[in-house]
């Protein structure tokens, strides 16, 4: 379209991710990418004279007074990991200018500290030269951080070591970048690390571990907030920096801010921010991952299926629930009996993968079914999104700062009958009975610090659980919401009540409960949807 136009220039306004990447923006990426590659064939264009105006393609980071931005703690988090902070306005036009100016085709420009961005971006450790800026932007460059590295290899070597003593394997097995879970680690260990560390460090957060769950993590905060300590006790003895903090390609950055302990840290519960009615009415809420299990249907599409087909799924008591016989009877005034033996059931109630799950088989059998269902529906979840729980729960995959919300809807809490029963029989054991579990357990799995909540309103619990992670997401309690519900008929007890109250259907079949109804008959489901906000 401008073949013939006599152009001076012909600038592009790309972005960083088509340099880098960036996770979640694969088709943005592309296009920038793209539009990188337009300005070297523009310019072969105009080489050949088939078209006027050199052609500049500039790969823009975030502006601090552009149209989008985030919040205050992925600002501290992208200075604490890059160095980098969201380009102000005179730095921006400079570095127009300047681009223009360079006689290149295309610019990458960022704004922060010009050590640390070089480390990040370029792979060079602190100190050592990209390529040479124009004499007119010369500064002092900082001696090689050669120091730093051996501090960092020391001190990760120093908690693996710490790590190996705890839990009894040789320190060259264990992995800097894997999550201490990988090892068995539990809270009992934590606490022998974290009283370990203390005799060092002086007093430490007793989550620490839950916060930076791989060696590498837990060595950046202990190099921010202890290096003097970790210098002596390493035997590390570190140069002065040649030049001062801040400086950097497009002006003078103001020094950033000291950093304290906690403020690198994913809070478990994430600030609420309050938006104006004009944001809460344009803020649509959109179902990115959806799974579910229901009675004769293993998952979404099978249950589809028996919808189209009309498939009858309520079927007797299993006989691997209990021996309806022993309970059932077709008088409904029998006490201590039920004249109900129909429902819809979920089959393999009672097979799980614990090790999957990074839970002990010894704890898995005595937890809840229905906290076992959800947690592998909501892991079924993130993969029909096409997320991984580490994406989600990691500040580096979406910035989130693992922001997601958990709401879960549940009623009927009687799994711990079984306990009580087998107390009865002279066997001591309890088993969990708390709903909050249920939501806690996928909280602590993933990773997430949103909202984390059962909700029981009988019959409406999973409507209700949806409704509360829409408000919460409106709201800005959460920047993703995990939602569902799950109910699964795991004792006789229920049945016994719904006959008591005349709840129960003796035909099998849902009926109304007015004139001529008979009740209803109980059925079983896990179903859980990823929402997230569009705006």
């Amino acid at each position: 379209a401008a073949g013939d136009l006599e152009l001076d220039f012909f600038i592009l306004f790309s972005s960083g991710a088509g340099a880098v990447g960036n996770i979640g923006q694969a088709d943005y990426a592309a296009a920038n990418a793209f539009m990188d590659a337009y300005a070297d064939y523009r310019n072969a264009l105009v080489t050949s004279k088939q078209r006027q105006g050199r052609t500049l393609s500039i790969n823009w980071p975030l502006w601090k007074d552009g149209g989008m931005h985030i919040d205050e703690e992925t600002e501290k988090m992208m200075m604490q990991s890059m160095g980098m902070i969201a380009m102000r306005t005179p730095a921006g036009i400079g570095a127009l200018y300047q681009g223009l100016a360079s006689g290149k085709a295309r610019v990458m420009v960022i704004e922060g500290e010009l050590k640390r961005l070089r480390a990040a971006l370029l792979g060079q450790p602190p100190g050592t030269e990209a390529l040479k800026a124009p004499s007119s932007m010369e500064e002092n460059k900082a001696a090689p951080g050669a120091e730093e590295e051996l501090l960092r290899g020391k001190t990760i070597n120093h908690f693996k070591k710490l790590l190996s003593s705890v839990i009894k394997l040789p320190a060259h097995q264990i992995e800097a970048d894997a999550p201490m879970e990988k090892y068995g680690i539990d809270s009992v260990m934590v606490m022998k690390m974290t009283n370990q560390l203390e005799k060092t460090f002086g007093s430490l957060s007793k989550t620490l571990f839950f916060e930076y769950q791989n060696i590498r993590a837990l060595t950046g905060y202990f190099l921010e907030c202890h290096r003097d300590r970790l210098t002596g006790l390493l035997g590390v003895r570190e140069k002065a920096e040649a030049s001062p903090p801040g400086s950097n390609h497009w002006g003078a950055v103001p020094e950033p801010e000291k950093y304290t302990p906690g403020s690198g840290r994913r809070h478990r519960f994430a600030a609420l921010h309050t938006e104006s009615p004009e944001e809460k009415e344009a803020l649509n809420i959109a179902v990115i991952g959806i799974s579910g299990r229901y009675p004769r249907a293993e998952n979404i599409r099978e249950f589809w299926k028996n919808l189209r087909e009309g498939r009858d799924c309520i079927t007797e008591i299993p006989k691997d629930r209990w021996d309806h016989s022993l309970y059932f009877d077709e008088d409904k005034n029998k006490p201590g009996k039920t004249y109900s033996k129909w429902g819809g059931f979920l089959e393999r109630v009672d097979q799980f993968d614990p090790l999957f799950f990074n839970i002990s088989p010894r704890e898995a059998e005595i937890m809840d079914p229905q906290e076992r269902l959800f947690l592998e529906c909501v892991y079924e979840t993130l993969e029909d999104a096409g997320y991984t729980r580490e994406a989600l729960g990691s500040y580096r995959g979406l910035g989130l700062e693992g922001n997601v919300g958990v709401y879960v809807g549940v009623m009927y809490e009687e799994y711990q009958l079984y306990g009580a029963q087998e107390q009865s029989r002279g066997r001591q054991i309890a088993f969990a009975g708390s709903p909050a579990s249920i939501a806690n357990r996928v909280s602590y799995f993933c990773n997430f610090h949103g909202p984390s909540m059962a909700v029981d309103t009988m019959c409406s619990s999973s409507l209700t659980a949806i409704q509360l992670a829409c408000q919460s997401l409106q709201r800005g309690g959460c920047e993703l919401a995990i939602a569902g519900g799950v109910n699964v008929s795991i004792h006789p007890n229920k049945y016994l009540i719904l006959a008591q109250g005349k709840f129960a259907s003796s035909k099998g079949r849902c009926e109304s409960f007015g004139r001529g109804g008979d009740g209803y008959v109980p059925g079983e489901g896990v179903g859980a949807v990823l929402l997230k906000p569009l705006s």
